[in-house]
């Protein structure tokens, strides 16, 4: 607890209680509107408490207990021999530690109220299971952005991580973890959902392979791209794109969104990836989203997109005419998937002009 180990230090006399009080408000203090955290640090612990009572944060009772510490002051003195003047007695250190409790608990009522929930709060709401999940929108609207940009930079990933490390063959938990992220991620707002993507992009960049290849068939979905300048863009999508053409099935979700960010080279070999797993019997458990990801995919392509994805899906549909079996036509569009460059080249030439 916190008087033992107030209790515990009387010995040490550079302890340093007071500044835990001291500590605990300016925190308080820092997130209150108009908040100047460069002037509050350099405010005297009498300052703090003052302000603490007039923004409501301590009552009068504890502003007035407070007086109690004056006493100490030294013993937060930046200076050496300042400190060494006072010693604190244990008659000194149960009132303080009896202070530091009462503040601690005010000031968190308050931050509670006015701060909204934390991550770790918020984590332990939902952590039980999917029937939590329809209150995700009423929890960020009483959740702090700074606690929602922990929730889905820190808490969630790390726990995806450690769930896979300690219990790999647990999905159901793993999907939980991830179907919790992309809750929030959808019901943050614009500035939160901007830092998580800068935070991927940080991750692809930073990395191992491993982590990278987990961020993006789990967390990534490529509509959030938008929140990112073209450099990051183009660093996530010349990784990801590459991918379609062995492990498509594994991408579909992580795809949605993406056509508007891909440039007109990667268009093709992006839709014949999607075509392959939507038509092939390979792939049978997941074609029917991989059709309705290649609809929604067309209709946010552009013109250009539109007529270079065409001329490349005749030519397929060509190719997979002359092919004898399932067999071959599956080994054909993987081929056609690797070779679509050459397919855009003549496709752009095609393209009418002004």
């Amino acid at each position: 607890s916190r008087r033992s180990s107030i209790l515990s230090g009387l010995n040490h006399r550079e302890h340093v209680t007071g500044s835990v009080i001291e500590a605990v408000l300016l925190d308080a203090l820092s997130v209150e509107p108009k908040a100047d955290v460069s002037k509050l640090e350099t405010k005297m612990l009498a300052e703090l408490v003052a302000l603490a009572r007039n923004a409501g944060i301590v009552s009068e009772e504890t502003a007035s207990l407070s007086t109690v510490v004056r006493g100490y002051r030294n013993l937060i003195h930046p200076g050496v021999v300042k400190r060494k003047e006072k010693i604190i007695d244990q008659s000194g250190a149960i009132v303080v530690a009896e202070l530091v409790e009462i503040i601690v608990k005010e000031v968190a009522k308050k931050k509670e109220a006015t701060y909204g929930l934390t991550a770790e709060q918020v984590f332990r709401r939902v952590a039980g299971g999917s029937t939590a999940l329809p209150i995700v929108a009423h929890l960020v609207r009483i959740t702090n952005d700074l606690e929602l940009q922990r929730l889905l930079i820190s808490i969630l990933p790390d726990t995806y991580f450690q769930q896979k490390a300690s219990a790999p063959n647990c999905q159901s938990d793993l999907d939980h973890t991830c179907a919790c992220f992309h809750s929030f991620f959808q019901a943050s707002s614009e500035p939160v959902k901007a830092a998580v993507m800068r935070h991927i992009h940080w991750t692809y960049v930073n990395s191992d392979e491993q982590v990278v290849i987990d961020y993006e068939e789990h967390f990534l979905r490529a509509e959030g791209l938008g929140l990112l300048d073209q450099r990051e863009r183009q660093f996530i999508t010349d990784h990801l794109v590459p991918r379609f053409a062995t492990v498509p099935d594994r991408l579909l979700r992580s795809a949605k969104g993406i056509v508007p960010y891909l440039s007109l080279e990667q268009t093709v070999p992006f839709s014949i990836a999607i075509a392959i797993v939507g038509t092939a019997s390979h792939f049978k458990t997941h074609r029917t989203e991989a059709r309705q990801l290649l609809v929604e995919e067309c209709m946010l392509m552009s013109i250009e997109q539109k007529q270079i994805t065409t001329l490349a899906f005749r030519t397929a549909y060509t190719s997979l005419e002359k092919s004898k079996d399932v067999e071959e036509m599956l080994e054909g569009w993987k081929e056609l998937t690797a070779s679509l460059a050459l397919e855009v080249s003549a496709g752009l030439q095609a393209l009418p002009t002004d």
